[in-house]
């Protein structure tokens, strides 16, 4: 009896190391799997966070570059403004040079006229 009694511990025993031995199996399977995982993820964040720093410095460029438009702009505005102010003395010089010659043309054909 206590033969068949150690058997069956023994058989037991053998069970159970067998549902151990598979359960560590698959643990270590498992862990393998999420090792991966986390490289993958851990490999996608760095490569977002290059991207995003890329695009940090894409950005910065950008806002430089409308910076120095922006500063030309409003320097072509202030020549474009004072051209316009020369042009309109000019022109108001023009004018009048035009109103004294017309001035002095009709006194000469008065004068001509006269004679």
């Amino acid at each position: 009896m206590k033969e068949n009694l150690k058997n069956k511990i023994i058989v037991a025993l053998g069970i159970l190391t067998i549902i151990f031995l598979i359960a560590s199996i698959s643990s270590y399977q498992e862990a393998t799997k999420q090792r991966i995982l986390v490289s993958q993820e851990r490999r996608a964040r760095i490569e977002l966070e290059e991207k995003a720093s890329g695009s940090d410095l894409k950005i910065k460029q950008l806002r430089e570059a409308l910076e120095r438009v922006e500063a030309n702009s409003a320097k072509a505005i202030i020549d474009y403004n004072q051209k316009i102010s020369e042009l309109k003395l000019q022109l108001e010089t023009v004018t009048k040079l035009k109103e004294k010659l017309e001035e002095d043309l009709g006194q000469a054909l008065v004068s001509q006229g006269k004679k």
